[in-house]
């Protein structure tokens, strides 16, 4: 049987694939082992680990750029959100943040892409982005005091793990405004990544919360940031565009880890628009309530008048 031209060159084609694909594969491992061998260093061979967090406690493992708009989707669909307490390192604690201090997914793509443009055009370095997003997000003493206040009453819920060359790792907790900044810059902070060369003070050396993952302390609920395509190939990438955001926005507020304990929002609580002249990520639950208000307020009116109508008609 002879084989032709033809079906010898598909066989060459077919086999070459094959081997490319075998070695994206390989790359992709050892892309992963590295990763694995970097973030997860064994300090647990140094250092004791975290003793149990308890019951009512959910751990947030970072997971860079792209890890942050996954968990800020799903922590978005979650029902009861107030009623625990988070251990997060990196950017899983700014996500935590912005959803406890009820900024919408459009106020947070918003202050991301302020933070990302004028990194673009030179008015911050790329080691400045982290500080200048906080800014933005975090309430200063000259905003409303309803959000000094609120601010206040959230800090106590976010548990913030930092590395350190003195004890592996330390759960820290904010009771300002500037703590809270402070602990921010230290959990993100990767050196030639986040910021400059190492974060150090005449204490200690500081490093991103991941650098101790098997330190950090068992909670009830742990939201692991799952291996798919969208948080894997945008972990590393500052400048996300509104389209792969609101992709990895969608994949998170989708996500279902199946606990029984942690329940989730109706899946029309929140929408994402696609229209190309409206670019924005907004909640429908608000508009259902200022639908609601309004028809309160109208449905009030409407007595209002109808008891004044009838005290005339009495007198």
């Amino acid at each position: 049987m002879r084989i032709s031209s033809q079906q010898a060159y598909a066989g060459g084609v077919f086999v070459g694939v094959m081997r490319m694909i075998g070695t994206v594969f390989k790359v992709l491992l050892c892309f992963f082992a590295i990763y694995r061998l970097l973030a997860w260093p064994p300090l647990h061979w140094f250092y004791d680990p975290v003793s149990h967090a308890g019951p009512g406690t959910i751990y947030i493992p970072g997971g860079g750029f792209s890890g942050f708009w996954f968990h800020l989707g799903y922590l978005q669909s979650m029902k009861d959100l107030h009623e625990y307490e988070y251990y997060c390192f990196s950017s899983a604690c700014l996500g935590i943040l912005a959803v406890l201090m009820d900024h919408t997914a459009d106020d947070v793509m918003d202050a991301a892409l302020l933070a990302q443009e004028r990194w673009q055009d030179n008015h911050i370095s790329r080691f400045d982005l982290v500080e200048n997003f906080l800014e933005t997000l975090v309430p200063t003493s000259d905003d409303d005091s309803h959000d000094q206040e609120q601010l206040q009453q959230i800090l106590s819920k976010i548990k913030i793990l930092v590395t350190t060359t003195e004890n592996g790792v330390e759960v820290l907790q904010a009771t300002n405004r500037d703590e809270l900044l402070d602990l921010m810059i230290k959990t993100t902070w990767v050196p030639a990544l986040t910021g400059w060369g190492f974060l150090t003070d005449h204490k200690d050396v500081y490093l991103d919360g991941g650098f101790s993952r098997y330190l950090h302390p068992d909670c009830e609920y742990v939201l692991e940031l799952p291996m798919v395509w969208e948080t894997l190939v945008h972990t590393f990438t500052p400048s996300l565009t509104r389209e792969t955001i609101r992709e990895l926005w969608n994949v998170g507020y989708e996500y279902e880890y199946g606990f029984q304990g942690l329940s989730k929002q109706a899946k029309e609580g929140f929408l994402i628009t696609n229209d190309d002249d409206d670019e924005e990520i907004y909640l429908q639950r608000e508009r259902n309530d200022t639908q609601h208000n309004d028809t309160s307020c109208r449905s009030e009116t409407m007595d209002s008048v109808q008891s004044s109508s009838l005290l005339q008609m009495i007198q």
